[in-house]
């Protein structure tokens, strides 16, 4: 009876939730419809390019869940739906998801909690009512949270490829730019030969300037996906060097090395902190194991020599 209850009363919220996302939806179609009539008659934007970008790069099942995720990306207001979808770019995840198939995500691992909770709180209901009640809540938070946990996981294992790829790249643009390729020509060649994340952004942001747009503003985009200061110190270089004429192999060369040297910082940072780490697993398991070793046949002896008798 408390299962029908509970399953009638959601099916009404689920239904009266969706109506109103509907008609809010609707809306705010309309004036976006309306902005971009209004708006046709400029030119080509950057943003325009990074959409065309990004719908091009996706596969047939998110074009086909297109219009629901963008259904559930109009609700968010615009610095979250920004600060979302760098996420999903650091995660190297645009071609695959935006940030309305990240909301439906949460919307599916959330019902998948509740109804594991509903399970959890049949099962404990009737002996421990308030344990049941605190464990279906804590199930469905936590399978809610799922999804930001594993694009959070992506973005961190995407920026330490980026970071142990970076100055191999950056020596191969020295070498490509210092023979007599141009600077586009170099990233092209340089999207070549390598395979992985730094491959994918420089690739994007070729395809972005076939498309029109400026070189700076598609290196700086390159730099805001991937969310590295590297990358950023080295965009921000490569676009003054071309904007005061200074010599683009000379300021390649230097970020090169520079990268480098942050790379071995980075790995000597990490040694250092490598014996603090290994700290906790020696106190809680290797330390008890070694006294238990030592002091065991001596406690052995002192129970048969004293206690036992």
């Amino acid at each position: 009876m408390y299962l029908a209850l509970a399953l009638t009363f959601g099916f009404l919220a689920v239904t009266l939730a969706l109506l109103g996302l509907m008609l809010i939806v609707e809306e705010r179609r309309i004036r976006r419809r309306i902005a971009a009539v209004a708006a046709a008659v400029g030119p080509v934007s950057p943003s325009d390019v990074d959409a065309y970008v990004d719908y091009q790069g996706r596969g047939r099942l998110a074009k086909l869940m297109q219009p629901l995720t963008e259904s559930l990306a109009a609700l968010l207001p615009q610095p979250a739906y920004d600060a979302l979808r760098d996420k999903v770019a650091r995660a190297g995840l645009l071609a695959k998801l935006d940030p309305g198939g990240v909301l439906l995500l949460r919307i599916v691992f959330a019902v998948a909690g509740v109804a594991v909770g509903v399970l959890f709180a049949r099962g404990y209901g009737h002996d421990k009512p308030l344990l049941a009640f605190v464990g279906a809540l804590s199930i469905a938070c936590v399978c809610a949270m799922l999804p930001d946990y594993w694009l959070q996981a992506r973005i961190n294992a995407r920026q330490a490829r980026i970071r142990k790829m970076l100055p191999d790249a950056l020596d191969l643009l020295v070498v490509s730019v210092e023979a007599g390729t141009g600077l586009d020509g170099a990233i092209a060649h340089v999207e070549r030969k390598f395979s992985g994340p730094v491959a994918e952004e420089l690739g994007r942001a070729l395809q972005e300037m076939r498309l029109g747009k400026p070189r700076a503003e598609a290196l700086r985009a390159m730099a805001r996906r991937t969310g590295l200061e590297e990358v950023s110190v080295f965009v921000s270089a490569v676009c003054q060097a071309d904007q005061f004429g200074v010599s683009i192999a000379q300021v390649l060369r230097v970020q090169a090395e520079t990268v480098r040297e942050q790379r071995l910082h980075k790995i000597r940072e990490m040694a250092q902190k490598l014996t603090v780490k290994l700290m906790f697993p020696t106190v809680l398991l290797i330390f008890p194991a070694i006294f238990v070793v030592i002091l065991g046949p001596g406690v052995i002896r002192i129970y048969e020599s004293i206690i036992a008798r």
